[in-house]
């Protein structure tokens, strides 16, 4: 079986081949993505994962590779279930949108880059702005009202005389 399996991995030889037994891989980006989604950094890091500066710098490299243990306490400490560091990179996206259904910032906020490109206060803010410049382009299409008169003109039955 050995023999079957080198040959299919191109003969690297028996501590190199993996078997159905093998644990699964860990993801480098998982980890920098559990460590961004918790917002931790710094050496209480690698504290809390019972390791020594820099090990988790390393394990986000893919130099190294937490041992089982250290990966539970990272998962402990990132809020993540220990299969979410074996999952592939997901798919890379352009944008995002979070809502919320309640409250003050009621609405989607949508997230381009790194960058809020639109929210319900933003929108809010288009809406008054074009409030704004559609009163004053109505202002603008009211015609002059008072029209300056000659000197010395009255109206007639203004009693003057």
């Amino acid at each position: 079986m050995v023999a079957e399996l080198q040959a299919v991995s191109g003969d690297r030889g028996p501590d190199r081949v993996m078997t159905g037994t093998d644990p699964p891989q860990v993801n480098p980006r998982r980890i920098t993505m559990a460590l961004d989604m918790a917002g931790a950094e710094g050496p209480e890091v690698d504290i809390a994962c019972g390791a020594a500066e820099p090990a988790v710098d390393n394990w986000e490299a893919g130099i190294e590779v937490p041992t089982a243990r250290q990966l539970e306490l990272l998962a402990e400490y990132t809020g993540m279930q220990v299969e979410f560091f074996h999952l592939p990179d997901p798919p890379e996206i352009d944008w995002i949108a979070i809502c919320q259904r309640s409250g003050k910032g009621k609405g989607c906020t949508l997230i381009q880059d790194g960058v809020v490109v639109d929210s319900p206060e933003l929108a809010r803010k288009r809406r008054r702005e074009a409030r704004l410049a559609a009163k004053a382009e109505e202002t603008a299409k009211v015609p002059e009202l008072l029209v300056p008169m000659p000197e010395g003109f009255r109206p007639r039955g203004s009693g003057g005389g």
